[in-house]
C-alpha cells in the first residue's frame, strides 16, 4: 500500500492465542517511516523504528493472546507498507491503506501557537460541537485520554501555563497566590521573540487592575458572561456584550495587531472563554437551543454508594438537576463553537492556518449525576477527563485518534518542541506529546480548598489503561490515608465497585506497591514524574 504525507496510522490487531508470533513490518521508498507498536491494555511500548534505512524493517516478538495497536507515521516522502504476522512457520499479511489524507508539505519556520481552554467543559460534551470537530478532530488529532492534573480551575490552569504538577509549581487553591508567572509558557515564548497575547479568564488572585505579565496584548477577567468588568490592555470597565465572543473578538484583533508589526513574527494566544461553567448563561440567540439528548453511563445516579466516601455519599444530585445544568451548559458551548469557527477561518484567510498549532482542551470536567454527585474536585472519570484536541497542518495527524495518557502538564513541552524554544529556569514535569513519548501512568492530585467545597478533603490518584488507585488524606495529619479507592478499569471502567470497599476481601489488591508509587508520584519531578 502507498504512504503519502505525514499522518499517523493506527493498526489494531491480537497476537493469536498459543505459541509465539511475530509481527514484522517492512517499507519501501525514498520516504521517512516511524512505526511503534504498543500493548493495548498497559500503553507499553514494544519498540519502533526511526531509520531512513531502505527498505526498512522492524521485527517484534508478541505474547500470545494479547491485543496490541501500531502507529504509523510516514514523516515525509511516500512509499509503500505491508504488515507480516508470523506464527511458527506460517505467516499471514496484513495489509493497510497508507496514509494519505494530506499531500501538503510540512511548514517551515516556527509555527503560531493557539491554546483554547474551557471551563468546565466535559469530554463528552464535544459531541455537540461539529464546528469545532471539523477543524480540530478530522484536520488533527484527538487524544482519547486527556486528563486534568488537578480537577480545579486556577491548580489546572498552572499546570497547563508551566508544564508542572501543582505540588511542584504551587498553586494549590484557587484564591491564593501560588505559582510563579515568571514561569510559564507566554513569558518563554515572549523571551524567544514571539508577540503574545490572552484574551479571557485567567487566575482569580491576580487582581483585575495588574498588568497581565509577559503578554503584549491582554483581555481578562474573572468569570461571567454578560457585561463584565474586564482589564483591556491595562484599562479596567465594564465590557458590553456577550463575553465568549468579546474573547474572539480580540483574538482576531490580536492577530491582525500582529501581522501588521511583522508577518515573521509568530505569535501565541492563549483564548479561555468562561463557557460552560456555572451559572451558565447562554448567548439569546441559543438561549432555548435543543440540546443532544443524554446518554448516561451506568455511574449516573447510582444506587448504591456505599463503597465510596463519605463526603460523596452525602451529595444527592436529582436527575432533574443534572439536565438543566447539562442543557445550560451545552447551550453556552454553541457559541465557542461558532466563535472558534470565526478564528480559524480568519487565521485561514490571513495565511498563517497552515502553520499554526493548536491545542483545544479544558480546565477540568465536570460531574452531572455521576455517583449522584455535581460540580469537580473528585478523581471520578467525568470530572478529570476533558477533550484534547491538537492541530498542525503537516506536523499533527489530520482525523486520528491517539489513547495515550496525556495531561495538562504536556501541553507547555509540547508548544516548546514546536516552537523551538528552550528554556533552563526550571525542570518540566510534562512530556513532549510530539515525541511519541507514551507514559504508563498518570497522576492527578487535590488539596483541600475552602474556596470550593471544605469537605472534600486532599486526595491524589494514579492512573492506568489497567486501574485506578486513590488515596484521601486526613485535614489535621496530611500523611494518614483516611479511604482508599480501587477500581479495574478494564472490568468497571465506571468505577461502580470499589474493590476495596465492597465487602469482599478476597478481591482486594495489594495496596502497598500502590501506595509506594503514588507518594514517588507526588514528590516527583521531572523525569521521574509519570
Amino acid at each position: 500500500m502507498t504512504s503519502q504525507g505525514p499522518k499517523w496510522r493506527r493498526v489494531d490487531f491480537t497476537a493469536p492465542q498459543s505459541g509465539q508470533s511475530t509481527l514484522r513490518l517492512s517499507w519501501t521508498g525514498a520516504g521517512d517511516l516511524r512505526f511503534t507498536v504498543f500493548n493495548s491494555a498497559t500503553g507499553q511500548k514494544l519498540g519502533e523504528n526511526l531509520t531512513s534505512a531502505n527498505p526498512k524493517s522492524v521485527t517484534l516478538n508478541l505474547q500470545a493472546g494479547v491485543a496490541y495497536h501500531s502507529g504509523l507515521w510516514a514523516a515525509s516522502g511516500a512509499g509503500s507498507y505491508s504488515y507480516v504476522l508470523i506464527q511458527g512457520t506460517a505467516p499471514t499479511t496484513t495489509t493497510r491503506p497508507g496514509p494519505t489524507t494530506t499531500t501538503t508539505p510540512p511548514p517551515s519556520g516556527r509555527p503560531n501557537v493557539v491554546v483554547i481552554n474551557l471551563d468546565d467543559m466535559r469530554a463528552d460534551m464535544l459531541a455537540a460541537l461539529p464546528k469545532v470537530r471539523q477543524w480540530l478532530a478530522d484536520g488533527g488529532t484527538s487524544f482519547r485520554n486527556g486528563y486534568v492534573s488537578t480537577p480545579s480551575c486556577c491548580p489546572s490552569r498552572a499546570s497547563l501555563m508551566s508544564g508542572r504538577y501543582v505540588h511542584n509549581n504551587g498553586q494549590f487553591q484557587q484564591q491564593n497566590l501560588g505559582f510563579d508567572l515568571d514561569l510559564t509558557v507566554q513569558r518563554y515564548l515572549h523571551d524567544a521573540g514571539f508577540l503574545t497575547g490572552h484574551a479571557g479568564k485567567f487566575l482569580h488572585w491576580l487582581d483585575l487592575s495588574v498588568e497581565a505579565p509577559h503578554f503584549d496584548r491582554w483581555t481578562y477577567f474573572k468569570g461571567g458572561y454578560e457585561n463584565v468588568f474586564m482589564n483591556f490592555d491595562g484599562t479596567v470597565r465594564r465590557s458590553q456584550g456577550y463575553s465568549t465572543t468579546i474573547v474572539f473578538d480580540r483574538a482576531i484583533e490580536y492577530v491582525n495587531d500582529f501581522e501588521s508589526r511583522g508577518d515573521a513574527r509568530p505569535f501565541y494566544l492563549h483564548l479561555a472563554p468562561v463557557a460552560p461553567h456555572a451559572p451558565s448563561i447562554a448567548e439569546p440567540r441559543y438561549a432555548s437551543a435543543t440540546v443532544p439528548a443524554h446518554q448516561p453511563d451506568p455511574s449516573y445516579m447510582e444506587a448504591d454508594r456505599a463503597d465510596k466516601p463519605p463526603f460523596v455519599r452525602s451529595q444527592n444530585q436529582t436527575p432533574a438537576a443534572a439536565q438543566a445544568n447539562r442543557t445550560a451548559m451545552i447551550r453556552t458551548l454553541y457559541t465557542v463553537d461558532d466563535q472558534v469557527d470565526r478564528l480559524m477561518r480568519h487565521l485561514q484567510a490571513t495565511g498563517e492556518l497552515a502553520n499554526t498549532l493548536v491545542v483545544f482542551t479544558s480546565d477540568n470536567g465536570f460531574l452531572l449525576g455521576e455517583h449522584k454527585t455535581t460540580e469537580k474536585f473528585l478523581p471520578y472519570r467525568k470530572a478529570v477527563e476533558v477533550p484534547f484536541l491538537l492541530r498542525w497542518p503537516g506536523r499533527v495527524a489530520a482525523g486520528a485518534v491517539d489513547d495515550r495518557l496525556v495531561t495538562h502538564v504536556d501541553v507547555l513541552p509540547t508548544i516548546l518542541a514546536a516552537t523551538g524554544v528552550t528554556q533552563s529556569r526550571v525542570t518540566l514535569d510534562g512530556r513532549d506529546l510530539l515525541s511519541g513519548f507514551a507514559r504508563p501512568r498518570a497522576l492527578t492530585e487535590y488539596w483541600n480548598d475552602a474556596s470550593n467545597s471544605p469537605t472534600i478533603p486532599t486526595w491524589a490518584s494514579i492512573r492506568t489503561a489497567a486501574y485506578q488507585y486513590t488515596e484521601y488524606y486526613d485535614l489535621a495529619n496530611p500523611a494518614t490515608v483516611t479511604f482508599r479507592e480501587y477500581y479495574n478499569l478494564q472490568a468497571d471502567p465506571y468505577q461502580l465497585v470499589n474493590l476495596l470497599a465492597d465487602g469482599v476481601p478476597t478481591n482486594d489488591p495489594d495496596t502497598a506497591p500502590l501506595s509506594q508509587t503514588l507518594r514517588a508520584a507526588r514528590q516527583c519531578a521531572g523525569s521521574s514524574c509519570p
